[in-house]
């Protein structure tokens, strides 16, 4: 968590994803350069008197305070976090049922030791976190997830010879399934909204005609 790579303080830029201060064309000095990313300073918006005069400040906030989710707001809480440090996870909390979910045995686990492993390759399941998901792997197979992974800041740090994502399609469950309020039960053909000639790239440039 304390390596350089990781970007996960809210110093993001317009983008709001971090390490992408080049822009589409991976070029610095170029004019697709996302100049607000690391530049210190944690650009958001702000309630204002108008916003009051609107009625559009909710319970518990005031003019002047940052507006949760707008710009580089990151997790949408509206304070500034820097990056996420191993000192920012509670390792301290019993692995017992009252804590944990899952198949948590009924008796607990003694320790983390007891279950964690530098060499678990394969984790099946959908992993969500508001800020930090951190995993070390080694060894000679490569490293799996199945399922899906949705998280603020990705620490994954990798000694095995390559590391494979799968999205379950099964995880939509149709009708029944766990997110089906959540998630598209059908796969739906494409809809045209519209239509217009490109003269240039929009993948490739800064705006398209």
């Amino acid at each position: 968590m304390g390596a350089d790579m990781n970007q996960s303080a809210e110093d993001a830029g317009a983008d709001g994803i971090p390490n992408t201060v080049a822009g589409r064309d991976g070029i610095l000095g170029t004019a697709d350069d996302d100049v607000l990313e690391g530049d210190g300073v944690f650009t958001v918006e702000y309630y204002t008197e108008a916003d009051a005069a609107a009625g559009l400040i909710p319970p518990g906030r005031n003019v002047g305070d940052v507006i949760p989710g707008s710009g580089e707001d990151i997790d949408g809480d509206g304070a500034y976090d820097g990056a996420t440090r191993l000192a920012s996870v509670n390792l301290t909390t019993p692995l017992t049922p009252a804590n944990w979910g899952g198949n948590m045995p009924g008796s607990g686990i003694a320790a983390y030791s007891a279950i964690a492993s530098l060499y678990a390759n394969q984790l099946d399941g959908v992993f969500y976190t508001n800020h930090s998901f951190c995993w070390l792997v080694l060894g000679g197979a490569a490293a799996q997830v199945n399922g899906a992974l949705v998280s603020r800041n990705e620490n994954i740090i990798y000694g095995t010879p390559s590391l494979n994502f799968n999205h379950d399609a099964r995880l939509l469950g149709g009708a029944s399934g766990k997110a089906a309020n959540l998630l598209p039960r059908d796969l739906l053909p494409p809809r045209l909204l519209r239509w217009s000639k490109l003269d240039t790239d929009p993948n490739r440039y800064l705006g398209a005609p």
